[in-house]
């Protein structure tokens, strides 16, 4: 959501608020009634309460506005409207019911970036049910401007054209079959045979991994069709088998750890002059993925000479010998980037992972950068998700010690207590399978020195989790998983200059792990750096979307360590399944900012949660080098009463 006011951008301080102000603005110029307003973002609230927190919420859409507000918010005591704005989806619909000429509907079609109100929920029922509503209805919309864009461009005999937004089309509904038809078609129409086909793989693929059904037979007589014209067109048949079994004898084996190729992004942008820039994307991520010893990476060239070639998926990760492909596209727009990428896999044509990413345009090379790192740490971790997935399908009794260590490493994801048990089994099992396995080593440290902060603090601990990376180290120098394991292990042993040493070495042998950045971030903390620890949390939280739930503990821990205590409780009240620790620290920040009733309830669910906790016990965990911190810390938590 984007508001602006005379050329000012505006920047509403709540979602409650946004959510008001968008519900307003797809009903521009109806007055709504109050108790419409209230049922639908506080139906849990009294209906003075419910009321009061619409008045306020009113309040502050007036001072946002400002001058604006005048004769753009208008209330009375039983409803509220909002006039004299411009809203992007009523220009969208205004170009379906007037635009005549095509480029009026591709005009119009930029508007649309993405889903409607995309990342805002509010956690209430009846405005979920309606935003959900309205995203369908807009999404719609734009299907019909896509649908009729199309139409005109391919009435006009620019085909090329008509195949983009057709393409844009199918991304949108990946399941019309009837708008895959049409590409295949236009392709057959150019001579593009191969992309045709690839365009009914597609739709094959699509129809069965989300209904499990076939293409209707209109569609597979449309498929025979072209085929057929393309033996005709080529003058050539079908490889012989001797042919084929020779094609296939010089294609290059699967190497023995995770491979990959990035196909060039696809550039869904109106100008073609954006070309450029979806290239360096797919560049910059090739060149990151490469950072890391543990993937077999194909080099841009190989990879680039698939660019727009429709050759199927699984075809392309042959020719190329690798098990995964990574395609996607690039879209600019005005100030916007949006960027989708989807990870394939070569052999079931199955999808592992997909995500989107939406940025604002200030510095291009700036943006490259950060897309290639933030969708190079989510593939990272999707791949091993996805091998460990595939290696836990193997009879235990034939796993290798990579399968032993790929499960573990899966496991140790979940930081749940049983599971690091069973993660300990493997990685011990990995061990004597391969005794010189230095990663297998590191995660069995690293596993024994996160035991330490989560459930069993001890010398001995500490002293294990040391040995293990030590002799893991022995066998590899440069493994990151053991440097990560010795930093945190130094860091809870008070060493904190070989801690400092061990992590920043895990940095730089693996710059992109989010895993290293969050320990490093918590070293910082305990380090009196909380600011920092703080700016390399977050770069963490960024590197990798779908972070554990614990790297918000971190952050909110560093922003209350430099006492900004009212960012530390956002931040730690995104915490799901709130561990006692995080209400300790939440009862630690609402006391300093003088909300005792709400640093009662928290320290309540504390003690609900760890009945036997008590300062002296937990003053004796935290390795803070400045004694100072930590003692304004503890005292902090005395004046949230909680017991000595």
């Amino acid at each position: 959501m984007e508001l602006d006011a005379n050329g000012r951008a505006i920047d509403l301080p709540s979602r409650k608020v946004r959510a008001l102000l968008a519900y307003l603005a797809l009903r521009r110029g109806q007055p709504v009634p109050r108790d419409t307003l209230v049922a639908l973002l506080w139906s849990e609230r009294g209906e003075d309460q419910a009321r009061a927190s619409l008045r306020q919420s009113l309040s502050t859409v007036r001072k946002s506005l400002g001058e604006a507000a005048g004769e753009a918010l208008v209330s009375t005591g039983e409803t509220v409207k909002l006039e004299s704005v411009w809203v992007d989806v009523e220009a969208l619909e205004r170009a379906m019911a007037s635009a005549s000429a095509p480029e009026e509907l591709v005009q119009a079609l930029d508007l649309y970036r993405g889903e409607l109100l995309e990342g805002l929920a509010v956690g209430e029922p009846g405005f979920e049910q309606w935003l959900t509503a309205e995203r369908e209805r807009v999404r719609a919309l734009v299907a019909r401007l896509l649908t009729q864009a199309s139409e005109k461009l391919e009435s006009e005999g620019r085909i090329e054209d008509a195949i983009t937004q057709i393409a844009k089309l199918v991304v949108l509904d990946p399941l019309n079959e009837e708008e895959h038809r049409r590409l295949m078609h236009l392709y057959a129409r150019q001579g593009r045979h191969d992309a045709a086909l690839s365009q009914f793989a597609q739709l094959k693929r699509e129809l069965d991994r989300q209904l499990g059904v076939e293409p209707s037979s209109e569609t597979l007589e449309l498929l025979t069709g072209i085929k057929a014209q393309r033996r005709r067109g080529s003058g050539k048949g079908e490889l012989s088998a001797g042919e084929a079994d020779g094609a296939r004898a010089k294609r290059p084996a699967l190497p023995d750890k995770p491979s990959i190729a990035v196909i060039p992004f696809i550039n869904m942008s109106a100008d073609p002059e954006q070309e450029f820039f979806s290239d360096g994307i797919s560049e910059d991520i090739i060149t990151e993925l490469s950072r890391y010893s543990e993937l077999f990476v194909i080099a841009r060239n190989s990879s680039f000479a698939f660019k727009n070639n429709a050759t199927d998926t699984r075809e392309i990760a042959s020719q190329l010998g690798v098990r995964y492909l990574l395609e996607g596209s690039v879209r600019k727009s005005g100030n916007r980037i949006r960027v989708t990428a989807q990870l394939v896999d070569g052999n079931s044509r199955e999808h592992v992972w997909a995500d989107r990413f939406d940025r604002e345009v200030d510095d291009i090379f700036a943006i490259q950068d950060d897309l290639a790192r933030s969708i190079v740490s989510t593939i990272k971790g999707r791949v091993d998700v996805d091998l460990a997935k595939q290696a836990s399908k193997k009879p235990t009794s034939n796993l290798s010690a990579y399968d032993c260590v790929l499960q573990a490493q899966a496991l140790i994801h979940h930081y749940r207590e049983d599971d690091f048990g069973k993660a300990r089994v493997l990685l011990e099992k990995a061990v004597s399978l391969d005794p010189g396995y230095a990663r297998a080593h590191g995660w069995l440290a690293y596993l024994v020195a996160t035991e330490l902060l989560y459930w069993h603090m001890s010398t001995e601990g500490i002293r294990e989790a040391i040995a293990l990376g030590e002799e893991g180290l022995r066998h590899d120098d440069s493994d990151s998983r053991c440097h990560l394991a010795l930093g945190v292990a130094h860091l809870f042993d008070r060493q904190h200059d070989k801690a400092g040493h061990h992590l920043q070495r895990a940095s730089a042998l693996n710059p992109n792990d989010d895993l290293v950045m969050i320990e490093l971030a918590r070293y910082k903390m305990y380090s009196d750096e909380p600011l920092e620890g703080a700016d390399i949390a977050r770069q963490a939280i960024r590197q990798n979307p779908y972070h554990p739930n614990w790297y918000w503990n971190i952050l909110g821990r560093c922003l209350h360590t430099a006492k900004d205590y009212r960012g530390a409780i956002s931040v730690l009240r995104k915490i799901e399944n709130t561990p006692f620790w995080s209400h300790v620290y939440l009862a630690a920040c609402y006391t300093a900012v003088g909300e005792a009733g709400m640093a009662a309830v928290h320290r309540e669910k504390a003690m609900a949660l760890k009945p036997e906790f008590s300062l002296g016990q937990f003053e004796t965990i935290f390795p803070y080098r400045n004694p100072e911190v930590l003692g304004e810390f503890m005292q902090g938590l005395r004046q949230a009463n909680f017991p000595a």
